[in-house]
């Protein structure tokens, strides 16, 4: 089960008593039964199909389809009787298709070339029409959102059809918004110093999720690296944070239940790890008390004469509310390592060679039988990308030196995601240059603070980490040790010659367009020094 748009994702969807997947080897789309029966297809080998969205009354799959670097909407039915149709084509890339409750609406993510879908897209919305059958038509093409350089992400309808909610970075931050259908009006619902999107890598990415009744939103939020959970109030945007515990830091894929109609109370389901504890698939229980004190809480009550003038919306904002139940469904591997064997993780941030603020996750060196670890090597670990984050799960490769009494840097260098907009656009024009300063502004930071031996540094990474590490031997040489460089990028040129469509104009942004900037695409290539 694997969709290959791009580089994957949306790879399945649920309901009426299926499942619907893509198969990886022919790239269709499977029909699946919950209870009995073998899987069929429902779709032709052509092309490769994504995202299937499944409509309110269980008639009509939506799709993502690309063929020849071609991308367009689809639509099938679930019987798989007729050949699919086209619904949407014209921009160069689509993802996450979503239906209104009523099925007579539909919302998707395009964008276009150069950007990528976190430089800037567009939220798109159509109503559907039925004159005949088999499959309906579009009418009433809309631009809900969006700019070339406003990066929209997630679109979702809530539960009543009421509101269309999505993503949007419109304040230099990924915030959640909702469009109101009927007033045709936007709101900021969220408002906070972090993020509450990501860079789609991938199709069918999720941070947020409605409550079954519409009137609360679960959201994930990234700080720093570090994920909360938090539920929102959709009628007085009062927030608060869900206590899941001390165990996650890292959360994706949220998912809503519908509410229990004998105890009115909901589960949340998501993918959650942390520094000390891998991969889980976990299910939270959200108490009815909880739910109904979140429902009850008013914007306008909270700064009336009732609450008293010590109490504060902001103040609300940081209630920290305990969840009934947090149960472990699966786990992503044995977890046979103790906790307390692990080096724990923690953000740190230090000046760049220009005096800009940096950010990264620091790895102490860590072994319970060795009693004092001072002056260690030090490895500085580049993420892929570039335009990426490591953020504060369980990571194997750097526990795998840490304990080995390596002292490990993962540098979230600018151009990283997870520290708003601008951090994100640092890199613009400047790969090679920013991620190379920092990676050994770093380096420089814990030296001085006496952390690790100046003398002992080496710097790893894989993909756009390894060419961060080439260069780094190239503008700094004699400075590591040591560089370990993983499928690297060495040669520019070769990048851009011979990648696949979704990153064809990535390097456009990166280094600048070709033929105009050769000489830049030169420098920065390692294998010509």
């Amino acid at each position: 089960v694997r969709a290959k748009v791009g580089y994957g994702g949306g790879d399945f969807t649920c309901g009426h008593g299926f499942v619907y997947f893509v198969e990886i080897t022919s790239g269709r789309i499977y029909c699946q039964p919950t209870s009995h029966g073998a899987a069929r297809p429902i779709t032709p080998a052509y092309g490769y199909f994504s995202s299937p969205s499944l409509s309110p009354n269980g008639r009509w799959l939506l799709f993502v389809h690309s063929y020849e670097k071609n991308d367009n909407l689809g639509i099938v039915r679930v019987d798989g009787k007729d050949w699919p149709q086209k619904l949407v084509s014209g921009d160069d890339f689509y993802m996450q298709p979503v239906w209104h409750p009523n099925g007579d609406r539909i919302a998707w993510i395009a964008w276009n070339y150069p950007n990528m879908p976190w430089d800037g897209t567009f939220l798109r919305m159509a109503e559907l029409d039925y004159p005949n059958e088999p499959y309906p038509v579009l009418k009433n093409h809309l631009t809900i959102a969006g700019s070339e350089s406003t990066s929209i992400f997630q679109p979702q309808f809530s539960p009543d059809g009421r509101y269309l909610a999505y993503v949007s970075d419109n304040t230099g931050w990924w915030q959640v918004y909702l469009y109101d259908l009927e007033k045709e009006d936007h709101r900021l619902l969220t408002d906070t110093d972090g993020e509450h999107g990501a860079p789609a890598w991938v199709q069918g990415m999720r941070t947020y999720g409605f409550s079954a009744d519409g009137s609360s939103l679960f959201v994930i939020k990234n700080k720093e690296g570090f994920s909360t959970c938090w539920m929102v109030d959709i009628q007085s945007g009062v927030s608060s944070e869900l206590d899941i515990g001390d165990d996650y830091s890292a959360l994706d894929q949220i998912a809503v239940s519908p509410i229990d109609q004998q105890s009115g109370s909901s589960q949340l389901a998501m993918i959650a790890s942390g520094g000390k504890t891998p991969a889980r698939i976990i299910s939270v229980h959200i108490p009815h008390d909880h739910v109904r004190k979140a429902q009850s809480t008013d914007r306008d009550e909270a700064f009336s004469p009732k609450t008293g003038p010590g109490v504060d919306l902001e103040n609300l904002k940081d209630i920290r509310s305990p969840v009934e139940k947090v149960h472990i469904w699966r786990r992503s591997m044995a977890e046979d390592l103790v906790p307390e064997a692990c080096s724990p993780v923690k953000s740190i941030k230090w000046p760049g060679l220009d005096g800009e603020d940096v950010y990264g996750l620091l790895f102490p060196a860590h072994n319970p039988r060795i009693r004092d670890i001072q002056k260690c090597p030090l490895i500085l670990s580049i993420h892929g990308g570039p335009t990426s984050q490591v953020r504060a799960s369980f990571n194997p490769k750097a526990q795998f030196f840490a304990t080995r009494g390596y002292a490990v840097l993962e540098v979230n260098y600018r151009g990283s995601t997870g520290y708003g907009r601008a951090y994100r656009d640092r890199l613009k024009g400047n790969w090679g240059i920013y991620d190379v300063q920092d990676a050994v502004a770093g380096a420089r930071y814990l030296v001085d603070e006496g952390q690790v031996d100046g003398s002992r540094l080496i710097i790893m990474g894989g993909s756009a980490g390894g060419f961060t590490v080439l260069q780094a031997l190239v503008e700094h040489p004699g400075f590591f040790k040591a560089g370990v460089c993983l499928y690297g990028v060495s040669n520019q040129f070769t990048l851009v010659a011979e990648t696949h469509k979704f990153e064809a104009r990535y390097s456009d942004t990166l280094l600048g367009p070709l033929p105009d900037a050769a000489k830049i695409y030169h420098a920065r290539s390692p294998i010509f020094h």
